[in-house]
């Protein structure tokens, strides 16, 4: 998700009539996405987002749904309840067990909010890489410094997307557990140049992290545990 994207996004969180949505899709078109016409066809009181079934297969089904825009159009009165709760909580964003998703995820890092916000907590819902890395180039995540994401499908994928995120330097506890982090991920959480070395970092039940890894990792990370 680039700084554009990122913008958009970040309005659609309020839209209330199609004038933006559609603004959005002609920006969509100019760079040659194909889900620009989706978003068109789902507004159209004509067509509607029954009309898009004959063009999906199994392949853009996935894709589609795993979409941040897909998500802020298609769940209206839960993109309302997150952006509430995000609103009115202090600076301590719970929502643990919510099926919030990659969609939701990639969502809730364009909302503009997340950027006074020191603790994330987001455990057990069903993430995987694709929505940890938009979170991870999001700048509004700047002044967390507590985030768990634990019991979600991190993978490597996603442990290197916080390796190299430029925005979470000031972290001081992050919890990967059960995220199937493998050695090639550990590696890349290792040789991170922007993550704290006095981050508390939490990797228990990450069973594929070979001896060398860990220790490369007890190197960087005295704090670092394992379970």
């Amino acid at each position: 998700m680039d700084s554009e994207q990122l913008g958009f996004l970040s309005t659609l969180w309020t839209a209330n009539d199609a004038t933006p949505w559609l603004i959005y899709a002609d920006w969509l078109e100019e760079r040659g996405d194909r889900f620009a016409e989706w978003i068109r066809m789902w507004l159209d009181p004509r067509h509607g987002q029954h009309g898009l079934l004959p063009k999906m297969t199994a392949e853009t089904h996935l894709e589609w749904y795993q979409r941040p825009d897909y998500w802020l159009l298609s769940w209206p009165t839960e993109r309302k309840r997150v952006s509430e709760a995000l609103t009115r909580s202090d600076e301590r964003f719970d929502w643990h067990n919510q099926k919030l998703g990659n969609g939701g995820l990639s969502a809730l890092a364009a909302h503009p909010v997340l950027e006074t916000k020191r603790e994330l907590a987001l455990s057990y819902n069903q993430i995987s890489a694709a929505g940890i890395i938009d979170l991870a180039q999001s700048p509004w995540v700047r002044s967390l410094r507590w985030l768990d994401l634990s019991w979600n499908e991190i993978g490597d994928a996603g442990a290197r997307a916080f390796a190299l995120s430029p925005y979470l330097s000031d972290l001081e506890m992050l919890d990967l557990s059960y995220g199937y982090i493998t050695d090639a991920g550990g590696v890349a959480l290792a040789e991170s140049s922007t993550l704290p070395p006095r981050l508390r970092l939490r990797l228990e039940c990450n069973p594929r992290l070979s001896e060398p890894t860990r220790r490369a990792l007890r190197r960087k990370y005295p704090q670092v545990s394992f379970g």
